[in-house]
């Protein structure tokens, strides 16, 4: 069976502007295959439609996308109030067959890999087969 070790996905820093004085009124998800602009499955809808998204939360059942183990990219855009939809931004993820391996360390970075236990150390509460994170990431060093 299938089982997914570890999503580490950050909505937290989604923030979108699609042009001045735009606001948004929808988004979407979508997982390695785009459907067009859309056409993906809901994230959420803004009735008034908002300035900017700042911040999106929302669990999603991978295991019931039936992915094959390997890496994949969970998409995420937004449309604005004219209807115009924006690039869409990803964050990438493994699937791997459940072999009875633990998870006992975690660690997050932005843009540069710097290489495997060199990145920022997340506490994760336990160790098990599987992870999950929530909770702030130091984005002090970020450039707009």
């Amino acid at each position: 069976m299938k089982k997914l070790l570890f999503l580490f996905i950050v909505c937290s820093l989604f923030t979108a502007k699609l042009f001045a004085q735009s606001k948004i009124d929808r988004a979407e998800w979508f997982v390695d295959n785009d459907p067009g602009a859309g056409q993906a499955n809901l994230l959420a809808t803004y009735a008034p439609a908002v300035d900017s998204i700042n911040s999106v939360s929302y669990s999603l059942n991978l295991a019931s996308l039936n992915l094959a183990p390997g890496l994949h990219s969970v998409y995420v855009r937004a449309r604005n109030a004219n209807g115009i939809w924006g690039l869409a931004q990803f964050k990438q993820f493994y699937v791997t067959l459940n072999n009875g391996t633990l998870i006992t360390d975690a660690e997050y970075y932005f843009d540069t890999d710097p290489g495997v236990g060199n990145a920022t150390p997340v506490s994760i509460s336990s160790i098990s087969d599987s992870a999950s994170y929530s909770g702030g990431l130091n984005i002090g060093n970020l450039t707009p």
